[in-house]
């Protein structure tokens, strides 16, 4: 894979990111990804919350700390958005919204490969990010579990 390197300004970063975020997706439909949401009324839903809590439990293991503690931002307020700037001076993310954009690209990646759609939400025209209140209890779960295991 060929190496690039280019000079962005700082006022165009966080776009930047974007662009080549939506480069590098997998080729998948999005109406194919599973919602994070566990089917309360599903035949066998034992087997649907374990697949859903281990996909969420897996990624969690393999974010960096920086997302890490986004995520846990926005699993503790579900629902509640907040704009770049406002995670990044919260959470002292280098290159403010910019850097917010960028910690939240491989967690996006993470989620296609597991085969469900983005755990963050986004209002790209606002600068926006949430995780709705579903998302949230799943990951919290998660979150709660891998606790447990490291302890």
């Amino acid at each position: 894979m060929p190496n690039l390197s280019i000079d962005i300004p700082n006022d165009k970063y966080a776009t930047a990111l974007r662009l080549l975020a939506d480069l590098l997706e997998p080729d998948q439909d999005p109406t194919e990804l599973r919602e994070w949401a566990i089917d309360m009324e599903a035949d066998d839903f034992k087997a649907a919350k374990d697949e859903t809590v281990q996909a969420a439990m897996e990624i969690l293991n393999r974010l960096s700390d920086q997302a890490s503690a986004l995520f846990d931002e926005l699993m503790d307020n579900p629902d509640t958005k907040y704009t770049g700037t406002q995670l990044a001076d919260k959470h002292q993310v280098i290159n403010g919204a910019a850097g917010v954009a960028g910690a939240f690209g491989w967690p996006g990646r993470y989620c296609h490969e597991a085969g469900y759609a983005l755990a963050v939400k986004t209002d790209k025209k606002n600068g926006l990010y949430w995780m709705d209140a579903d998302t949230a209890e799943v990951f919290d779960v998660a979150r709660t579990i891998n606790q447990m295991l490291a302890s």
